[in-house]
């Protein structure tokens, strides 16, 4: 039974996907330069980016490498297929998801092109 629904539920989903207009669907971005992270909660990123204006590079550095090991931040390599998943304009950040994974990130808008 669970495989029958499986199937239905992929079927539907595609076939959604299909019916979408252009518009509707979103367009992949890539990863802009190098060295470039994000962070799945707004407000650790937010902590990260104070150690960078307060010149701290060594909070930053012990801040951005515990996040990636607990898995809060991740490294994104230049290139890489993106989607735009949210926006906070007025902060210049973007809140992306790699193509085929469902985890997003929140990083500056200029990681992006």
């Amino acid at each position: 039974m669970n495989k029958k629904l499986a199937i239905l539920t992929l079927i539907v989903l595609v076939g959604i996907t299909a019916l979408m207009p252009g518009s509707v669907r979103a367009q992949s971005k890539q990863i802009a330069g190098g060295a470039r992270f994000g962070c799945a909660n707004r407000d650790y990123l937010d902590k990260l980016a104070g150690y960078v204006v307060q010149q701290d590079k060594i909070a930053f550095a012990k801040g951005l490498a515990t996040g990636v090991m607990v898995g809060q931040c991740t490294m994104f390599t230049s290139g890489e297929e993106v989607f735009i998943t949210d926006t906070a304009i007025f902060s210049d950040l973007v809140k992306v998801r790699r193509k085929g994974e469902v985890a997003e990130y929140w990083t500056v808008i200029e990681s992006v092109n």
